[in-house]
């Protein structure tokens, strides 16, 4: 997952802007549960939080803090809830471990669930990544520009990744090792009425 405070902020700012009293936020592949934390601390509402993933070890690990009001055990391609069922929707660094042919039917899935916001973060473009937590869902294999979420009707806000000082370096040769350039971050958003 990409985490900085460079998304967390703008995100944080998109949810707050449509969140209202009993709003009910879906955090699709929630894994650490870094937005649910950041959503239970930070947005005013006390909003109800729904959280799916498809790898158990996250769900159980999440279930001892009680952040998320509901946590279930699915895959994220697949939601089992009715439509309109959610005032937000966030999916943070999802796209790219879905494949390019699933993309469009699983933006859709999302599409169907939300009333106000759905909101994604991604790398733009394909980024080369390293399985986490012996979690085999981690690796990335496909990626998505920023215009391309134009062209599926997202607004587009592009942040550069920019870390502490002390891991630029490690970064850089990381990069160099894999054969990848370092790329940008894409949050988009898409609202409705």
């Amino acid at each position: 997952m990409f985490h900085s405070t460079l998304i967390e902020n703008p995100i944080l700012k998109l949810i707050s802007e449509r969140i209202g009293e009993s709003s009910m936020i879906l955090d699709v592949a929630e894994g650490s549960g870094v937005w649910g934390f950041h959503i239970k601390t930070i947005v005013k509402g006390n909003p109800l939080m729904v959280g799916i993933d498809i790898w158990y070890p996250y769900i159980k690990r999440l279930k001892q803090f009680n952040v998320y009001d509901a946590l279930i055990l699915c895959d994220a391609r697949y939601p089992p809830f009715r439509e309109r069922c959610f005032h937000i929707i966030l999916a943070c660094e999802i796209l790219e471990h879905i494949e390019k042919v699933e993309m469009d039917d699983f933006l859709l899935q999302l599409e169907r669930l939300y009333k106000k916001r759905l909101i994604v973060s991604t790398p733009d473009g394909f980024q080369c990544s390293i399985p986490r937590d012996d979690n085999p869902f981690q690796e990335h294999i496909s990626g998505i520009s920023s215009k391309e979420l134009i062209d599926k009707g997202f607004n587009i806000l592009i942040v550069n990744k920019k870390e502490p000082r002390s891991i630029k370096l490690f970064i850089k040769i990381r990069a160099f090792i894999l054969r990848r350039k370092i790329n940008k971050a894409l949050i988009g958003w898409k609202d409705k009425k």
